[in-house]
């Protein structure tokens, strides 16, 4: 699409099927998170969520950094990241840290990376 939102929205519903191999999309994590990554950066607010609840749990070869999590989802302020943030709760989150996607997936090797 020529609409930026609309291709931020396709390519984190792509990656949300890659990364659980849904209706017939081949599972692979390592596409999902380039996908993740590049809605993020185009503004896609469920896709930081989705990505800083990769990072919380550790999940898809990111890793886990809870509190780091925890600061990102914080800033984010829609329904659906406050009731993460309600579940989270970490005892010392420490100073908010802005989101930033190369940095949750820092040392992470993509496909066909060198």
């Amino acid at each position: 699409s020529s609409n930026p939102h609309v291709a931020a929205q396709g390519a984190k519903d792509l990656a949300f099927f890659s990364f659980n191999g849904f209706d017939g999309v081949p599972k692979n994590p390592h596409v999902a998170l380039e996908l993740f990554q590049k809605a993020a950066d185009a503004g896609n607010v469920q896709a930081r969520i989705d990505m800083l609840y990769l990072q919380h749990h550790g999940l898809g070869s990111v890793h886990a950094n809870p509190v780091a999590a925890m600061n990102g989802m914080q800033q984010i302020h829609t329904p659906r990241a406050s009731w993460f943030v309600e579940r989270w709760v970490p005892k010392n989150a420490g100073a908010p840290v802005p989101f930033n996607s190369a940095s949750i997936l820092k040392g992470i090797k993509f496909c066909g990376a060198a």
